[in-house]
């Protein structure tokens, strides 16, 4: 599994198959994660998308 990070908001999430090798359970960017509570639900997310939630619109496009 590559490496994944957590969020508090699930729309910024793209859906990507995080755990590709697993052939039960696979677990996806913006599904909700074990790891939160009832009231601060935690979800998965991917490399890029935590990238993209850090860094702002402005310096993706600079940096292209």
């Amino acid at each position: 599994m590559k490496q994944v990070r957590f969020t508090k908001s699930q729309n910024e999430c793209c859906g990507r198959i995080l755990n590709e090798a697993a052939v039960t359970e696979r677990l996806h960017c913006g599904m909700r994660s074990i790891h939160g509570t009832e009231e601060i639900p935690l979800y998965y997310l991917c490399g890029e998308c935590y990238l993209r939630s850090v860094y702002s619109e402005n310096l993706q496009a600079e940096r292209v």
